[in-house]
C-alpha cells in the first residue's frame, strides 16, 4: 500500500494534521474516511501488544509547556521511570530536572502518592486492578498522571473510541529503531507517535498537542529501556512514606500543584 509522505518537522505539527485529506480518501476506512486503514492497523497493533503484555518497565524522558501569565511558553521536563506487573501492581518515579523527586504506587489495596518537593503523600483505599486504580486517580480524584494510559488493559478501547483522524507519515529511525510514524487527532488533542516496527511494536516517541488549552502547550516523551520480562521485587510496590513526611489529603496535593508529581510552572 503506498504510504503518504510529508517533508514538515515536529515544529509544523499543526500543520501537518491539517494537511487535506481528500486526495488520500481512496486508503482510508470505508467507515471514516479520515482514518487510514494501514495507520490504524499499525496503531492498534501497538495498543493490543501492550495492554497483553503481563509486565514491563520502560524509562521516558519527558518535556512539556506551561503557559505564562505573560503568554510565553516555558519547557520544564522530567524523567520517569514506569514499572507494571498486571493486574495490581504498578510504580511510577519521576524526577523532575530541578531534582526534585515524586512517586506513584500502587499495590492492589491502596494508591500512594509522595512529593519530596513538598515532603507530603497521601494514599486512598482502592482495591482492584490497575485500569481501576488509574481510573479512580485520574477521573474520580482529578489528578494528573501523565502516560497512564499505557498502563491500561483498555488502551486498543480507549484509541479507538477516540481517535477521530488517524495517518500514515513515514517511516523514521529514533534512537537507531525503524519506528512507523503516526499522526491522529481526538476531540481534545492533536498527537503524533513512533512506532517501532516487527515484533514488538513499542512506542518511541509521542508529541501531544493540547488544541483547546491556553496557547496549545505540547508535551512530548521518550522512551528507553524497554523491558518485557524485567526482574521486579515486591518491595517495589511496599508503600513506606519517608521518615518525616506529613500526611495530606489528594485534594491538599492538588491544591498545591503536585498533581502526581507533576510540575507545572508559575
Amino acid at each position: 500500500m503506498r504510504r503518504m509522505k510529508w517533508m514538515l518537522s515536529v515544529l509544523l505539527i499543526v500543520g501537518l494534521l491539517q494537511t487535506p485529506l481528500a486526495a488520500a480518501a481512496t486508503e482510508k476506512d470505508a467507515t471514516n474516511p479520515l482514518i487510514d486503514e494501514e495507520a490504524m492497523a499499525i496503531l492498534m497493533k501497538m495498543a493490543d501488544f501492550l495492554s497483553q503484555a503481563k509486565s514491563f518497565s520502560v524509562t521516558i524522558e519527558t518535556g512539556y509547556d506551561v503557559v505564562q501569565e505573560t503568554g510565553q511558553e516555558i519547557e520544564f521536563g522530567a524523567v520517569r521511570k514506569m514499572i507494571v506487573q498486571r493486574p495490581d501492581r504498578a510504580r511510577i518515579e519521576i524526577t523532575h530536572r530541578d531534582g526534585s523527586q515524586a512517586e506513584f504506587i500502587f499495590d492492589g489495596k491502596q494508591i500512594y502518592i509522595f512529593n519530596a518537593r513538598d515532603n507530603v503523600y497521601g494514599t486512598v483505599e482502592k482495591p482492584g486492578t490497575i485500569d481501576q486504580a488509574v481510573t479512580y486517580f485520574t477521573e474520580d480524584l482529578d489528578m494528573r498522571l501523565p502516560l497512564s494510559e499505557l498502563c491500561l488493559t483498555d488502551l486498543p478501547k480507549l484509541l479507538g473510541d477516540h481517535v477521530r483522524v488517524l495517518n500514515y507519515v513515514d517511516t523514521a529511525v529514533i534512537d537507531g529503531v525503524t519506528c512507523d510514524h503516526l499522526a491522529a487527532r481526538t476531540d481534545t488533542v492533536d498527537f503524533q507517535v513512533w512506532i517501532e516496527q516487527g515484533a514488538k511494536p513499542l512506542p518511541r516517541r509521542t508529541l501531544i498537542n493540547y488544541k483547546n488549552a491556553a496557547g496549545e502547550p505540547d508535551f512530548w516523551a521518550q522512551f528507553e529501556d524497554w523491558d518485557l520480562s524485567p526482574k521486579i521485587s515486591e518491595s517495589a510496590f511496599t508503600i513506606k512514606p519517608p521518615e518525616g513526611a506529613e500526611q495530606i489529603s489528594f485534594a491538599a496535593l492538588k491544591q498545591i500543584k503536585s498533581e502526581a508529581g507533576e510540575k507545572k510552572g508559575e
